[in-house]
Parts: structure tokens; C-alpha cells; sequence
């Protein structure tokens, strides 16, 4: 219970949201605490969380090319030896090529913990006011959560409430003021897990870093 309350609490993520859309506060707050008792209606409410993240999340085009984009493009294309400008075409100009490096682009930027623990620290994106979601010293207890998953059977809800985000986040990008909301579920229920591992002894000197830890974000964020 405690974990639960301080995976789903303890967090600047949670009160971003509500002070930005209360409605979609509520949504994202029940789709966690649903999905960390493992409930059916879980599915009912992520719903209208992916349908608010592809609504509110600026999406550029993923074949549009730029004048940086030629640029670069160009610069890659002067590398390639002669007899190999053909496929140096193939994997720089084609549009496939293009589409494919912008979706793993953007694979790569949801699934950097650097974005929910460090506020994107070094890559801050141009445009995003970036924050840290989660407070860093809830890293080491996530990836545990993530490693205990793996040994469970019951863990189908688990899986989707990473997958679907990540597939549309791929395609969308996660140009949000807000991030990509849509994975809050899946990081309380694996930070929650995680918590649960701690033995009861520590809980209330973990409980006072954390405090510290909070007071230091919330400081950075109103400065």
C-alpha cells in the first residue's frame, strides 16, 4: 500500500498532468492504480490516454525533409564511395530509409531513462520545457520492478501498457509539453514493484531522502 501511494504520489509527473488537464489527470491516475491491481478495466480507461496523447502531441511529419535535413543528408552522401552513391541513396534519400530512422529516432528518445529521471539531461529537446518526471532515486527500484515483471506469468496488462505507448510514440514522436503520459501506468506500477522489494526497515529512511529528493526538484522547477 505504501509503495503503491509513493509510486503514484511522489512524483512531479502526476501534478504536471492534472494542473495542465484535470480530466486527463483523473484518466491517467485511475489507468495506474488499475493497472497496479492487475484490473480488466484497466483497457477501458488507457483508451482515452492514448487517444488525449495523440491529440495533444505535436507530430511532424516523418518524410518531410528540412534544410538541416538536406544538409545532413548530403554530408552522409559525400561519405560513400563512388560505386556505392546507389545505396548510399537506399539508405539516405529513400523515403522508406527516411521513415524508418525517424521512427527509431523516436523509439529511442521514449525509452531513454535520461527522459524520466534526469529531465532529458543531456538531450534536452528544443521547444519542451523538460522536467524530471520521476525523482532519480526511484531509477534502481523501476529497473528492479522491470526485472521482477519477467519472472511473472500474470504480466499481460504489464506488457500492453508499454507496448501500445511506445508503438504510437514511435510514430507521433514525444513532442510534449506533457511527455509521453501514456507510459505513467507502466513506470508506477514497475517503480511500485520495485518498491515492494525493499525490506520494511528502510522504508522510512528511503522516505526521507525521497522528501529531500522532491524539495530539490520541486526548487529546480519554480526557480
Amino acid at each position: 500500500m505504501i509503495s503503491s501511494l509513493i509510486s503514484l504520489f511522489a512524483n512531479l509527473w502526476i501534478y504536471k498532468i492534472f494542473s495542465v488537464n484535470f480530466l486527463l489527470g483523473v484518466l491517467v491516475l485511475l489507468a495506474a492504480i488499475l493497472l497496479v491491481k492487475n484490473n480488466k478495466f484497466f483497457l477501458l480507461l488507457f483508451v482515452p490516454v492514448l487517444f488525449f496523447q495523440i491529440q495533444t502531441t505535436n507530430r511532424p511529419s516523418l518524410t518531410a525533409i528540412s534544410n538541416d535535413d538536406r544538409r545532413i543528408i548530403d554530408m552522409r552522401l559525400r561519405a560513400y564511395p563512388y560505386k556505392f552513391l546507389r545505396l548510399g541513396y537506399w539508405l539516405e534519400e529513400r523515403k522508406e530509409s527516411i521513415i524508418f530512422n525517424r521512427v527509431t529516432t523516436n523509439l529511442f528518445e521514449n525509452i531513454d531513462p535520461n527522459l524520466y529521471f534526469f529531465a532529458n539531461t543531456p538531450r534536452q529537446r528544443v521547444g519542451i520545457k523538460e522536467f524530471e518526471k520521476f525523482p532519480y532515486v526511484f531509477l534502481p527500484f523501476f529497473f528492479l520492478g522491470v526485472y521482477s515483471f519477467f519472472s511473472k506469468k500474470d504480466k499481460l496488462f504489464w506488457l500492453l501498457s508499454f507496448f501500445i505507448p511506445l508503438a504510437i510514440l514511435s510514430i507521433i514522436g514525444s513532442k510534449n509539453n506533457l511527455g509521453p503520459f501514456s507510459l505513467f501506468p507502466f513506470f508506477v506500477v514497475s517503480i511500485n514493484e520495485g518498491l515492494k522489494k525493499m525490506q520494511s526497515k528502510y522504508i522510512k529512511i528511503f522516505i526521507v531522502v525521497l522528501v529531500l529528493v522532491l524539495i530539490q526538484i520541486i526548487s529546480y522547477e519554480i526557480r
